[in-house]
């Protein structure tokens, strides 16, 4: 798989969504308030762009970790540009938009989100991301995600949890776990994943290991770095 790392976004431009209230742990860290979870055209636009449009707009995408939904809504519009009858976009609507959300307030949130930019017939469902395979038989090549850095146990793969120190709460991988999982998965395609600055230069033993794991399997395309006030006042994590 080739990947395409960039780095988390939490800023919000749709003030549907743009209240002062908290999600429960999902694809985003717990007490993030809605309007830091919710919609950031700027980075999903770059997303896109990371895994180039031609990939979204032919293949067939997916988003294991869809919080609120704003990749699967940024690919199907890109999707969706190039076609010219109903016919396809119906194709764009059932055959290349998949999503799976863990927490149900999220998953509401994503589904809402998708019916308002058209989206009639959604295929994102609530589960486990390690759980849920019918999207490997989709064709899924396409992945397109935002994992959870501080994923309690219970949002992990069971397997990976096992190998956890017995003190230890929230997943020591920093969300490289799901990224690896995805990559095992889909096998063949492209990947683009925001993830902290540790993952990308930080030291700790179990990242070191997930890194090098990846790209022993992988090919990793291109790391980009945001300016460190790109996403100030919302974002609380450094990009690189």
């Amino acid at each position: 798989m080739m990947m395409a790392a960039a780095f988390r976004q939490t800023t919000s431009q749709n003030e549907f969504y743009k209240q002062k209230k908290r999600l429960s742990q999902s694809a985003h860290d717990r007490g993030k308030p809605w309007d830091q979870a919710v919609f950031a055209s700027l980075p999903t636009g770059i997303m896109a762009r990371i895994v180039y449009l031609h990939c979204i707009k032919d293949g067939t995408n997916i988003d294991p970790c869809c919080g609120s939904g704003a990749f699967l809504v940024r690919a199907m519009t890109e999707a969706m540009e190039g076609c010219d009858t109903e016919e396809e976009r119906e194709h764009v609507r059932k055959k290349q938009i998949f999503g799976i959300e863990y927490e149900e307030t999220a998953f509401g949130l994503s589904t809402t989100n998708m019916l308002i930019h058209g989206d009639g017939n959604s295929n994102i469902v609530q589960g486990s991301c390690f759980k849920v395979d019918n999207y490997v038989d989709s064709g899924v090549n396409v992945v397109l995600m935002n994992p959870p850095y501080n994923a309690q146990r219970k949002h992990c793969n069971p397997e990976y949890v096992k190998t956890w120190k017995a003190k230890a709460k929230e997943n020591p991988s920093k969300g490289f776990h799901y990224v690896y999982e995805m990559a095992e998965r889909v096998k063949t395609g492209r990947l683009a994943v925001l993830l902290p600055t540790q993952c990308a230069i930080g030291y700790d033993a179990e990242i070191k290991s997930f890194k090098k794991k990846m790209l022993e399997k992988h090919t990793l395309d291109a790391v980009l770095s945001f300016p460190p006030d790109m996403l100030h006042p919302a974002a609380n994590v450094n990009a690189r």
